[in-house]
């Protein structure tokens, strides 16, 4: 069937349909999302029985950055054990021989008990919440080009956006995969480390109190699994033995899903953690990267093309959630 291109122009076209890009479109004008199905938000969770179960462990040390978006926080006793060295947790999450600038995801888990904070519906409520109030308009399809000269967006289909102003929310490689007469020699300082994360919620004999989070971070080669992350699920009607766990595997090589799976259920028996009765079991792969070198080069290039990168992935830094929301009150 033959379907007529379309064409349309923003004041300001958002790439990316994240954090950053929803609480920045709220003092936009005439804001335009573009959502690419493959690259979805860090903060996107799983619906069960009227809630849902975030992807992602996340929290952050500030009550107020939950406060700020309009939820109430869940403190958090947060406590961490390091099971090995910390040389070969280092090797596992690592990219080898990459020099990195700025901090890795693992960073920002703090190695010590502490108090954190999280929303009381978890952060996938959060970004729907988010993305229902926006005003912002959404279009939800995948770039097939990005013309700067000519301030213009090819997407899959041949329509194109026209915009004034464009900021990038996402991946930063992907942006300049997509950018028109641009090298892509630029792109060789990427490192890519993905990680699958298995989430499983299920009868264990760990006793965790509501408000309690136990992380075991595992240095010791026999473990494929970098960190096991242990929580009580936000769900009604669950009993005290419940146990939600986040299972977090770096991939320096391919590895179906289901192998990681089985393999991180037989690593926490291992760890003495035997699960049993499964309610839930998913498993999610955070396709994540790091810039390696200096990033003079890129920010510059940017800067030349008239282009905003915000957020974690679009600016490239390891950005906490607190770190995004300043970046958003900052510009306001």
């Amino acid at each position: 069937m033959w379907r007529r291109s379309l064409r349309r122009k923003a004041k300001e076209l958002f790439l990316g349909d994240s954090l950053s890009s929803n609480l920045h479109a709220d003092n936009a004008e005439d804001p335009l999302i573009l959502s690419l199905r493959d690259t979805p938000s860090s903060l996107e969770g799983w619906d069960i029985n009227n809630t849902c179960i975030d992807r992602v462990p996340m929290y952050v040390m500030e009550r107020g950055c939950v406060n700020n978006l309009g939820f109430k926080a869940r403190e958090i006793q947060y406590d961490y054990l390091l099971v090995g060295d910390e040389e070969t947790l280092n090797e596992k999450v690592y990219p080898p021989h990459a020099e990195l600038t700025g901090v890795f995801w693992y960073d920002v888990l703090p190695t010590k008990y502490s108090t954190l904070y999280q929303p009381e519906s978890g952060w996938c409520s959060v970004i729907k919440f988010l993305r229902g109030r926006s005003r912002a308009a959404r279009i939800y399809a995948g770039i097939t080009e990005i013309d700067p000269l000519r301030r213009r967006v090819r997407i899959e289909g041949g329509s194109l956006l026209d915009y004034e102003k464009l900021i990038n929310t996402l991946p930063q490689d992907l942006l300049l995969s997509r950018l028109k007469g641009v090298s892509t020699e630029v792109l060789s300082s990427y490192v890519y480390v993905p990680y699958n994360i298995s989430v499983l919620i299920g009868v264990t004999e760990q006793r965790l109190d509501p408000n309690e989070t136990m992380v075991y971070a595992l240095g010791k080669r026999r473990f494929m699994a970098s960190h096991v992350v242990l929580s009580k699920p936000p769900l009604a009607g669950l009993n005290s033995n419940h146990t939600l766990i986040h299972i977090l595997t770096p991939l320096q090589r391919s590895t179906p899903k289901s192998e990681i799976l089985a393999r991180g259920i037989s690593e926490l028996r291992s760890l003495g953690l035997r699960v049993k009765d499964l309610l839930f079991v998913r498993s999610h792969i955070e396709k994540y990267g790091v810039l390696s070198g200096k990033t003079e080069d890129s920010e510059r290039l940017f800067r030349e093309l008239g282009i905003e990168v915000r957020g974690r992935y679009g600016s490239w830094r390891e950005l906490s959630i607190c770190d995004i929301i300043r970046e958003r009150l900052f510009s306001c």
